[in-house]
């Protein structure tokens, strides 16, 4: 097009010059004949139509020449060229050309030019390390000399011809990339072989391949480098070469050699190294246990700890009396931490009552408790333990244990441990308002200092560095980090007692071991920010410092207001047991109305539904544990259903809670010896059965599509069947991102089990279609207008437009009342009939007479 337009505007250029010429000698010639001025006027116009006209014919005829040639030039190249050879060409191309999904890497391979003379070095000694040790070790007997003399893998870097990578929802907590990799250098790498005096080298040169390499890099974790390995392999076997000369003979240049090497080669790298075989690397220590901190959840709650007194503790010092104090210990695998009191001197009934805060992983943790002795010549000697785990406790209830001390120590008085516990979760939800400040902390504030950024420290490289944090008056240091860009990868946790007033402070030190720590940089950050806005993953440019970084994740979790008031362990206890029978109690409701429920929407002829029945989903658990109803059902009788429960029950309360709900449904609710409060109508089983009618389709596109054609691109349509209905849209050629914007409808008879199968395919015009990729879609998912991206198995997504119609009941008035003289239905409300009292149900057969419709 742009060339057109110069062409066309030289072309008028051309045209005005040349009539502005015409136009002079024109004037000329009408003075030298004569002419008068009206003469020349008239003239002109005939001299530029002429001209104009045989200006135009002679550039069709030089666009039709310059057609002749291009359309020359093609046919002679398509007649010289075989299929295989323009594939072959095609294969010359870098693969963003071929295929669409590929990215272009230009910035990458110019990053790898840079860094190639200074990775070639650290690869040829990590090679030469490497190589010394498993030679030796692997050394046969009859070898005096198997040494690695040459290592050099060449001064050309690879060259990556294209990437690809895989979106996260499709595979999952990891990052898949594809790179393709072509090699061909100069590699020279010797190996001698043999027994003095005889050496035999054996070298391995210009080593070229290419294939597609494939990263996975999982599981993603919050730590840097923010996965834990890297995975490796090839999608295909690669294709390599090489030159391979023993003792100066070139092996490789020997008829045949190659090809067999490359065959016996397969095998091994196909198990070895091409997908789903890969060589995985680790990127960080799964063991390390600061980084299992870094990993593990924050905590579900805090547990407080008020360790009030102790009475009749033993004495065991000869000269005076016992020198009690206790230790606090949660035993978590990872966050396992001790408190001590104090020491109370010469005392058998010390009273410390002191306070202590534990962050708790898990909920079922044991907390233990172990009265001491101290000593200051000896071993600390036990006076008495004390345990129990936290599930014992009630979440934000002070509970009162006086332990019973167990120990060798104890004979004749029985000595006790007063402590006071109270249980906090954690809020899923900060509060709009922060609980007031009290004695003890409101939350906790969990930071993950992942790492420093381009540091000024002054020993450089040499230099260790860790971080100090600061929350109120806790300070908590980092394990020592060398370089001017050290990772932590710690998780470290501080009890808060007013996010609004306190701060967060971070101090990057660099370690002196002749004089006093030097300080690089420091960092300070509001709590208030982190109980508004959550969790805050950034980095923030260090204060009183040059330059540098620091990276961290703050998070803050915040518990409910105080209490005052506190229970015994025995209560607690109560407290416990109401609450889970008051859950068993809701969860049994909720089970036996979804049942029932589900009973109905299940349409006429529908039976065997027992919600209550012994030992099904909708069993209550009662105050002793027996179900609600042992030999009692829930009958669907023509979409009819009753709910039987036994009079006086656990679940009479239930059951008048779902009162409305049944009575909203049609469900009829009986007890054993009442009467029914609603019977289900025709009309009720029609609100709650779906009935037939038309699904609305529209295929708004799809993206993403798998490739099916050698060019990279697949010529896709979309082929839909519902209760044995199909239809498809046209193809699209040459695409893997269709637009189709076509719509469709089916016919269902049965929405409740219906299915919209939605097949992806590859148009072919001389052999069968290929199958793509599928979905599936249930009609009774569909409510109302839905506009959804439906994922694909295997790889890319469908936009479809779905909306489900009913048949209007009353659009065929004839049909409905054959339907109703054949019948012959009447519809009567049973006068209620008392149970009998030894019967804990009502029987089947009365429950049948009572819904017969």
């Amino acid at each position: 097009q742009q060339q057109q337009q110069q062409s066309e505007t030289a072309s008028l250029l051309a045209l005005v010059k040349f009539s502005g010429g015409m136009l002079f000698g024109s004037f000329v010639v009408g003075w030298l004949l004569g002419l008068s001025l009206w003469g020349v006027m008239a003239l002109i116009p005939i001299i530029v139509f002429s001209v104009r006209r045989a200006f135009e014919r002679a550039t069709v005829r030089y666009q039709e020449e310059q057609a002749r040639l291009r359309a020359q030039t093609v046919n002679l190249v398509r007649s010289s060229l075989s299929e295989a050879e323009i594939r072959d060409t095609n294969q010359l191309l870098p693969e963003w050309f071929n295929y669409p999904d590929m990215e272009k890497t230009e910035w990458l391979n110019e990053m790898l030019e840079a860094l190639w003379p200074h990775v070639k070095v650290a690869v040829e000694n990590m090679v030469q390390d490497l190589a010394k040790t498993q030679l030796q070790e692997n050394k046969p007997g009859f070898l005096d000399v198997l040494r690695l003399a040459e290592v050099n893998i060449g001064s050309l870097p690879p060259i990556v011809t294209g990437m690809r990578h895989y979106l996260k929802e499709q595979e999952g907590e990891q990052v898949i990339i594809d790179m393709c990799l072509r090699l061909a250098t100069d590699t020279r790498i010797v190996l001698e072989v043999g027994r003095s005096p005889l050496i035999l080298p054996i070298t391995l040169k210009d080593v070229s391949f290419s294939g597609e390499v494939r990263l996975v890099l999982a599981p993603l974790v919050a730590c840097y480098p923010c996965f834990m390995n890297m995975r490796i392999s090839f999608t295909q076997t690669p294709a390599f070469d090489f030159g391979l000369t023993v003792g100066g003979l070139p092996v490789t240049s020997i008829p045949g050699v190659s090809h067999l090497v490359a065959m016996l080669a397969k095998p091994y790298l196909d198990d070895f190294i091409v997908w789903p075989n890969k060589l995985e690397i680790p990127i960080l220590d799964s063991q390390d246990a600061s980084l299992q901190r870094a990993l593990a959840p924050p905590g579900k709650g805090i547990l407080r700890v008020r360790v009030a007194k102790a009475e009749d503790l033993p004495n065991v010092d000869f000269l005076g009396k016992s020198d009690p104090y206790t230790t606090i210990i949660l035993h978590d695998e990872l966050f396992s931490v001790k408190h001590r009191t104090t020491t109370i001197q010469n005392n058998l009934n010390p009273v410390w009552d002191e306070k202590f805060e534990f962050l708790v992983r898990d909920p079922e943790t044991l907390l233990a408790f172990t009265v001491k002795d101290a000593d200051d010549l000896g071993r600390n000697e036990v006076l008495g333990e004390a345990s129990l785990t936290l599930d014992e406790l009630e979440p934000d209830v002070v509970v009162e244990c006086n332990f019973k001390l167990q120990g060798k120590r104890i004979k004749k008085k029985d000595s006790r441990l007063q402590v006071f516990l109270e249980w906090k979760p954690f809020l899923a939800k900060a509060p709009e308002k922060q609980p007031d400040s009290t004695e003890w902390s409101c939350g906790v504030l969990f930071a993950n200092i992942l790492r420093c950024h381009n540091l000024n420290s002054k020993e450089h490289s040499s230099s260790e560095v860790y971080v100090n944090s600061t929350v109120g008056n806790v300070t908590k240091a980092t394990k020592h980090g060398k370089s001017n860009n050290p990772v932590f990868n710690e998780l470290q946790y501080f009890f808060v007692q007013d996010f609004e007033t306190q701060n967060f402070k971070a101090r990057v030190m660099e370690s002196d071991t002749t004089s006093r720590d030097d300080v690089l940089g420091d960092f300070s950050y509001a709590l208030g920010d982190i109980r508004k806005t959550g969790r805050r993953h950034d980095k923030w440019e260090l204060r009183n410092a040059r330059k540098g970084a620091i990276e961290l994740v703050l998070d803050g979790k915040l518990v409910r207001p105080d209490t005052v008031d506190h229970v015994t362990r025995e209560q607690c206890a109560v407290l416990q047991r109401e609450r889970l029978q008051r859950e068993a109690e809701q969860k049994a409701a909720e089970e036996a109305e979804a049942a029932a429920l589900q009973a109905g929407a299940s349409g006429p002829g529908a039976t065997g539904a027992s919600p209550t029945a012994a030992g099904g989903t909708a069993g209550a658990a009662t105050g002793g544990g027996a179900p609600v109803n042992p030999g009692g059902s829930a009958q669907a009788l023509g979409g009819g259903v009753t709910a039987v429960t036994q009079p006086g029950s656990s679940t009479d309360a239930a059951a008048a809670a779902g009162g409305a709900a049944a009575a909203a449904a049609g469900i009829t609710t009986r007890s054993a010896g009442g009467s029914a409060t609603q019977l289900l109508s025709p009309s009720a089983v029609a609100e709650l059965v779906r009935r037939s009618g038309t699904l609305e389709v529209t295929v708004v596109r799809a993206a993403n599509i798998p490739a099916a054609d050698s060019t990279g691109f697949s010529d896709p349509y979309v082929s839909m069947t519902c209760e044995k209905v199909k239809h498809k849209t046209e193809y699209k050629s040459r695409t893997l991102n269709p637009v189709y914007n076509e719509h469709f409808s089916f016919r269902v008879q049965d929405p409740q089990t219906a299915v919209l199968q939605v097949n992806v395919k590859d148009h072919e015009r001389l052999h069968r279609n290929v199958f793509l990729a599928s979905a599936q879609v249930m009609v009774a998912t569909v409510v109302g207008r839905v506009e959804k991206d439906y994922p694909l198995t295997g790889r890319g997504k469908v936009s479809l437009v779905l909306e489900y119609k009913e048949d209007d009941p009353e659009a065929d008035d004839k049909t409905s009342l054959r339907r109703r003289k054949s019948t012959k239905t009447k519809l009567s409300t049973p006068a209620p009939a008392p149970a009998p009292a030894a019967s804990a149900t009502a029987s089947p057969g009365r429950i049948d007479e009572e819904n017969t419709v």
